[in-house]
């Protein structure tokens, strides 16, 4: 289980370190007038990303762990609303459960100090997928990933269950620690009755979507150089596909334009990714792992999945770096059938704010949130 690694500083500092974050916000709430047009953002979605980069470049990361601020998107009434609990993936994972009367799944994962939740039935639904939460690799899984991983779930009519491993978050845990982790969460899926890579799927969002390119370089005759913490894992087939939303590929914020243009419309920046990758990173150098967008074109030619689908918003931070990462992953993996989307007038993870499935059908590839459902439908149905 993750720890807090809240000081007694994190902790007498905290509210005037919210007052701070207050003032930006309410500044943001009169530059949203202008700027969010500007941008072709929504006004709401202006506001409530710059409460969400004023948190995250203000606060510590021991009091984003203490405070655990993120609310809930559905209602913005709710907006500064702080839960003063550290509340781990699993928790958020069991009161869904309890909202909506099902039994918890949650398994040890072999060869870790970790645990997994299952969404959607492991044992009659056709395809597995395993999960990677994001999160910075510093916040655990919010009750948000559940809800959208619970839709996918609904959008395959019940052929997909969905294994999400709560690794740990850093700087409790570094790199590459969590690769391993997720290493392992991949190898228990396999290892179940009827399980074949042919019907196994890996998906993460902004840095488990890092998670999503390790483990798949790992698997595609790239092994982890640090074999004695990254277990070998050989398949003998391709997996059936992969989804990342908003990967987190690069840790150099001077490389691309929209890491300078977005970096006060987005909810992360340059301040949050620099402080957030050093406490994952640890002692570590930045390599293919660390950075994905670091690896060439050929390094994806040997990629161990059929059907790859990335997301990203045009008006995100992370934009072109996931863009120039895709490429060389389509370019490199020709035998893939790869797909990007980039969603005009979205921002950082749009699919964890709920669309109503009318309008996901009308806006398809246009919007994120519907080029997964149109993916998972054509893919899995």
């Amino acid at each position: 289980m993750t720890i807090m690694v809240t000081t007694l500083v994190d902790r007498i500092t905290l509210v005037p370190a919210l007052g701070i974050v207050v003032s930006r916000v309410l500044l943001a709430t009169v530059k949203g007038l202008f700027q969010a047009e500007e941008h072709n953002v929504s006004y709401r979605d202006y506001v409530f990303a710059s409460v969400l980069r004023g948190l995250f470049t203000v606060l510590t990361i021991g009091q984003l762990q203490y405070v655990n601020p993120l609310p809930t998107v559905s209602s913005y009434l709710h907006l500064f609303h702080l839960r003063l609990l550290f509340k781990p993936f699993i928790d958020s994972y069991k009161a869904y459960c309890k909202k909506n009367q099902l039994q918890p799944i949650v398994e040890d994962i072999p060869n870790t100090d970790i645990k997994g939740f299952w969404l959607g039935s492991k044992d009659s639904a056709q395809y597995s997928m395993v999960f990677y939460h994001g999160g910075g690799f510093v916040l655990p899984g919010l009750p948000l990933h559940v809800d959208m991983l619970a839709r996918w779930v609904e959008w395959s009519n019940g052929r997909l269950a969905i294994f999400c491993p709560c690794y740990t978050l850093a700087p409790e845990g570094v790199y590459p620690l969590q690769i391993a982790q997720s290493v392992e969460a991949l190898r228990h899926v396999l290892s179940l009755p009827h399980r074949s890579p042919e019907s196994v799927l890996l998906g993460g969002d902004s840095a488990g979507g890092n998670l999503v390119l390790a483990v798949l370089s790992h698997v595609s005759g790239h092994p982890h150089p640090q074999d004695q913490i990254v277990r070998p894992l050989e398949i003998p087939a391709p997996l059936k596909g992969a989804i990342t939303i908003a990967p987190w590929v690069s840790t150099d914020d001077t490389k691309f334009k929209s890491m300078q243009q977005l970096a006060d419309i987005d909810c992360v920046n340059s301040t949050s990714g620099r402080y957030w990758i050093a406490a994952y990173r640890g002692s570590g150098v930045d390599d293919q792992y660390i950075a994905p967008e670091l690896a060439s074109p050929g390094w994806w030619s040997g990629c161990r999945v059929s059907s790859f689908l990335t997301t990203t918003g045009n008006c995100e931070f992370l934009r072109d770096s996931v863009v120039d990462t895709a490429r060389k992953v389509q370019q490199g993996a020709k035998h893939v059938d790869f797909k990007l989307v980039v969603a005009p007038g979205e921002l950082h993870d749009a699919p964890l704010t709920p669309k109503p499935s009318g309008l996901l059908d009308q806006l398809g590839d246009a919007c994120q949130e519907g080029a997964i459902r149109k993916w998972i439908k054509s893919r899995l149905l």
